[in-house]
């Protein structure tokens, strides 16, 4: 009984501390962070390492600013709207964001990860023993004392993740960090994508790859990414099919999503070739996943876009979390894209402050500017990613229009 009022009593102090409580978006301990979410043009594919938008925002504020601006890049490549989604309140409670740049939907063409949540959210309900847990959850997260004791254990999660981190020696490297070095020393390298003559050795531990039910599918994944960047989709269409079949659920077992089925999907939607169309068609057939992979079209995909990118506006601003949106570049062959209208007008619905890059590109290109000075080129062609140049120009925008918002911002730049 003591227990129980003890935590009666601490319920209702926090409840009254929570009416002067300051909103996430004041400056603390002299510091301001500012969160870039979104996928390879938040990452900064197309540039050197240290020279995306997020790199140049940064060099900017510390111009700019008598105080620490802390400008944190959690640009993923590929990542679709429902991945940000599932990653925002993670996202929030880690960095602990005075704002939010966020640009998603882009890939939501071809990645289909999280189509099921968005479809059972907007036209499922939840059922038994799953309706029941959503309700549980969704009430301990109005009580503060649940809210106090995440807080507390998110911190101590922290602090030893903290004391943990260490130089590892590479033979005692798990097979996730090989992949990342494979990754970051192999596939991304300045000035082209992928270079085979540097992939010998790595192919050679991915072929020889052995390991639990996360790591199997990811060796394919990345097998297979080699020889789709070599131009070789049977090999890759074959290392993405074995990647399903060696874990067909889309999450893996920490959390990570099986990244052969979008991969899979890039395949088909990027080939004319119909014997290797229909060799994939007769394995999503065998497998059940037809219709993920076909099934969606345009439209479908755009609506599922923007009700994910609502939902990401409302989470924010139930943290109290300031939200700066932009749009994507617009195609290098003409034209628009869709997910640039949607964001355009989720933004002016829900009066968040804008960054149209798509009309100030657009309008570069009419003025004669060569779109070769701010695109990355590879293979001697034109990328939809920019380069350096081109993610300073958005970070130079992104840096106008802040300083436009400080008020609404909580921020002053001298």
């Amino acid at each position: 009984m003591g227990l129980v009022f003890s935590l009666i009593i601490l319920e209702i102090s926090l409840r009254i501390v929570g009416f002067n409580q300051k909103p996430n978006n004041e400056i603390r301990d002299g510091e301001y962070t500012i969160l870039c979410i979104g996928n390879s043009l938040t990452f900064g594919y197309g540039a050197p390492k240290g020279e995306s938008y997020p790199d140049h925002l940064q060099a900017l504020f510390d111009a700019n600013t008598t105080f620490k601006v802390n400008v944190i890049n959690q640009g993923k490549a590929a990542q679709n709207s429902a991945e940000v989604l599932r990653n925002l309140q993670k996202d929030i409670d880690t960095f602990e964001p005075n704002l939010i740049i966020l640009r998603t939907g882009g890939p939501n063409g071809w990645n289909i990860h999280g189509y099921n949540q968005y479809y059972e959210r907007e036209f499922g309900k939840l059922k038994g023993a799953r309706k029941i847990a959503s309700a549980v959850s969704e009430g301990l997260y109005k009580i503060k004392v649940f809210k106090l004791v995440r807080l507390l254990t998110r911190d101590v999660k922290a602090q030893l993740r903290k004391n943990r981190d260490s130089p590892t020696p590479a033979s005692e490297l798990p097979h996730s960090k090989i992949f990342e070095e494979i990754e970051e020393k192999i596939l991304r390298q300045e000035g082209s994508y992928f270079n085979y003559e540097k992939t010998q050795n790595a192919i050679k531990v991915l072929t020889n790859c052995t390991g639990n039910l996360h790591e199997i599918p990811y060796c394919h994944y990345l097998l297979g990414k080699m020889y789709w960047m070599n131009q070789d989709y049977k090999k890759a269409a074959k290392e993405f099919m074995e990647g399903i079949k060696a874990n067909p659920n889309f999450r893996g077992q920490f959390g990570d999503e099986n990244h052969n089925f979008y991969a899979l999907k890039q395949v088909v939607n990027n080939i004319d070739d119909e014997q290797l169309t229909n060799e994939i068609k007769k394995f999503t057939r065998k497998t059940g996943i037809e219709d993920i992979l076909f099934s969606l079209d345009e439209h479908e995909k755009l609506q599922w876009a923007k009700s994910d990118i609502k939902e990401i506006v409302k989470i924010i601003k139930s943290n109290n979390v300031a939200l700066l949106m932009q749009n994507y570049p617009p195609p290098t062959a003409g034209g628009e894209r869709e997910i640039n209208n949607i964001l355009r007008e989720v933004a002016k619905e829900e009066g968040i402050p804008f960054v149209d890059i798509a009309n100030i590109l657009r309008e570069m290109w009419k003025g004669g500017i060569s779109k070769k000075e701010y695109h990355y080129v590879k293979y001697g062609k034109l990328d939809e990613h920019l380069n350096s140049k081109g993610y300073k120009l958005m970070a130079t925008h992104l840096f106008k229009k802040i300083i436009e918002n400080q008020a609404k911002f909580n921020l002053q730049v001298k």
